[in-house]
C-alpha cells in the first residue's frame, strides 16, 4: 500500500468507511420500483411501436406531417429514426413551414432529414464531449497574467 501513497491503516479506514456507506444507501434506495418497471415497459412499448411501423401495421394507421414532427424527437432518442422516417416517405407534398433546405432545393425527405439530425446529433456530442483546446500558457506563471480563457499568451477562444 505505501508504493500507491497510503499508509496500510489509512487504507484499511477508507475501504471500511466506504463499504458503510454503500450499505446505508443501498437498504435505503431500493433498485427499481413498481412505477419505475411500469414506466420502462411503457418506453420499451413505444420503442417497439416507433421501430416495427411497417407493412400491414403502417396502411393501418392515418400518417400525417404532424404525427411525423411530433414522435421524431422520441424516435431519436430512442435510436429508431429511420425506420420512422422511412414509413413518412412520401407524405410531404411541399416542405413545412418551418424547413428550409439547401439554396435551389424545394423537397422535403423524412429520411433525408432524420439521418441529417442524426449526423448532427452525433457531431454535436462528439464536439462537447472532447476536451478542451490547449490554450498555450499556464494558468498561474509567477503573477502574469498568461494563460486560460482570454489573458495574454493563449488562444481561448
Amino acid at each position: 500500500m505505501t508504493g500507491l501513497g497510503m499508509q496500510p491503516a489509512s487504507a484499511i479506514v477508507a475501504g471500511v468507511v466506504s463499504g458503510v456507506i454503500v450499505l446505508v444507501f443501498g437498504w435505503f434506495m431500493p433498485s427499481r420500483t413498481v412505477r419505475g418497471t411500469r414506466e420502462l415497459e411503457k418506453v420499451l412499448g413505444f420503442q417497439e411501436f416507433l421501430s416495427r411501423v411497417e407493412g400491414e401495421r403502417l396502411e393501418r394507421m392515418v400518417k400525417t406531417p404532424e404525427m411525423f414532427e411530433k414522435f421524431l424527437p422520441y424516435a431519436m432518442a430512442l435510436g429508431v429514426e429511420d425506420n420512422w422516417a422511412k414509413a413518412f416517405e412520401g407524405i410531404y407534398t411541399t416542405p413545412p413551414n418551418w424547413y428550409t433546405g439547401p439554396a435551389g432545393v424545394h423537397t422535403f425527405r423524412p429520411s433525408t432529414f432524420a439521418s441529417n439530425l442524426g449526423v448532427m446529433s452525433t457531431a454535436a456530442a462528439s464536439t462537447m464531449a472532447s476536451a478542451p483546446r490547449s490554450s498555450g500558457g499556464s494558468g498561474f506563471s509567477g503573477g502574469s497574467s498568461g494563460g486560460g480563457f482570454g489573458g495574454g499568451g493563449g488562444g481561448g477562444f
